[in-house]
């Protein structure tokens, strides 16, 4: 058996803290195979999850299995101590912990990761998972020129690591339905947005781009699900004042803005996006290293109206054979929304993460209008073919499937003769008998 630390925000109510979570449940899927230890994280100033469900019950136990391990709470972790670790994270936070090392990242939703981190990917890790092509890519494509004190070249730094990508699971989860009675709309059809509001996700835009266009149209609405950092009351009324800010601009619309903050149970998002009310999700972001809220849109029969760039585009197409032709074709099952790739702007520059001179998507407004409206006057094809590839998402990437791909990248890095020696072990213990 494998002694392995799992590291990252297990209990953040974030994206990398889903995604540690995911890696938990992948080696949970295997007692026989990992003896698990968790070292959490924070992320940012996220909120934590809290409760008393199986799961964090779960977590908090392997988590208690670490306060005994010598230095590990003063993070001085003897290499040798486990066999494997899995980081997840970005790769500027990644150290050498174990015998053998494993990143997972989302990586960064611009063209390019920076020099720094395509650094700590090749001298840090022995193999890096990711969330999808974009993130990939993003590692992959960039070549820096290495030079020297007096500016003497040095040769190139590109990422040499093997790189696996590895997408999300498609979650089993049960709706709480109660959802659906607490959240009434007045409005007949309403879109869904879910969106940290930062830079990155254009949120400001999304909602002024609905507005613009249904600003006549009393029977449509938005249900903006979002925070700045946290679930704090004070986050709350932060980003109160800038949607009511947005929507001032338009004192004479008839359409409607319903935002709702705080924290929800993984049971409540899944109701938010099976409610009766609520029709079809929306981003104008400017880039995913994956896009969780798109990809539980998309499991739940939404259609989906994005930019087709970045993470969210690994599952939002499907392979679709053609019934005259019997040719396959990589098909797009949502509405696309027309954009250009440009360097990214100022504010949105982040030293070592969002690079001043590396680019992302910036969607058309005026093409993201006529997509709503399209979905909005066309409404059941959209629905049928978001149906569709809710049924292709299942089969592609069941839950268990995909527990079995992360194990199977897992023991890539262990060498051969390390899972020989161990098979050896045991059977030489089954033959030993002892006598006095």
């Amino acid at each position: 058996m494998k002694k392995v630390l799992l590291r990252g925000p297990i209990l953040s109510r974030s994206g990398y803290g889903e995604h540690t979570r995911y890696m938990f449940r992948s080696l949970m899927s295997r007692p026989d195979l990992y003896d698990v230890c968790v070292l959490p994280l924070g992320w940012g100033q996220s909120s934590w999850v809290h409760g008393g469900d199986p799961e964090t019950v779960l977590i908090n136990e392997h988590i208690k299995k670490t306060y005994h391990i010598p230095g590990m709470q003063q993070g001085q972790i003897d290499i040798n101590h486990f066999d494997i670790s899995l980081q997840v994270g970005i790769p500027n936070e990644w150290s050498k912990i174990a015998r053998y090392n494993i990143g997972v990242t989302a990586a960064v939703e611009t063209t390019k990761a920076s020099g720094q981190w395509i650094d700590c990917c090749n001298k840090l890790v022995d193999r890096i998972f990711v969330t999808s092509e974009h993130a990939k890519k993003s590692l992959v494509d960039p070549v820096y020129q290495v030079v020297g004190p007096q500016g003497e070249p040095h040769g190139e730094l590109k990422c040499e690591t093997p790189i696996d990508v590895i997408s999300y699971p498609v979650r089993k989860i049960t709706e709480d339905k109660k959802i659906h009675e607490d959240l009434q709309f007045k409005t007949k059809f309403n879109f869904l947005t879910v969106a940290q509001a930062g830079p990155r996700k254009n949120l400001n835009n999304t909602i002024s781009w609905f507005l613009e266009e249904f600003r006549d149209n009393e029977e449509v609405g938005l249900v903006v699900k979002a925070h700045h950092m946290n679930n704090s009351r004070i986050d709350r009324e932060n980003l109160t004042r800038q949607i009511e800010g947005i929507s001032q601009q338009y004192k004479d619309k008839a359409c409607k803005i319903y935002f709702i903050h705080g924290n929800m149970t993984d049971e409540e998002m899944s109701a938010l996006y099976t409610h009766p009310n609520i029709h079809a999700y929306i981003s104008a972001t400017h880039g995913e290293g994956f896009g969780l809220p798109v990809f539980e849109a998309a499991c739940n029969s939404m259609p989906v109206i994005a930019p087709a760039w970045s993470g969210y585009t690994d599952f939002l197409y499907a392979d679709v054979v053609n019934k005259v032709s019997k040719r396959t074709k990589r098909t797009p099952m949502f509405t696309k929304v027309k954009y250009e790739v440009r360097q990214v702007q100022q504010d949105a520059v982040w030293e070592n993460i969002v690079e001043a001179d590396s680019s992302w998507c910036f969607p058309d407004g005026n093409d993201f209008k006529k997509s709503l409206r399209k979905t909005y006057e066309v409404y059941l094809p959209k629905k049928r073919e978001a149906e569709r590839l809710s049924r292709m998402i299942h089969e592609r990437l069941e839950q268990d499937k995909m527990f079995q791909t992360v194990v199977e990248c897992i023991n890539k890095v262990l060498p051969e003769d390390m899972g020989e020696l161990e098979d050896w072990f045991e059977k030489f213990n089954e033959s030993v008998v002892v006598s006095d």
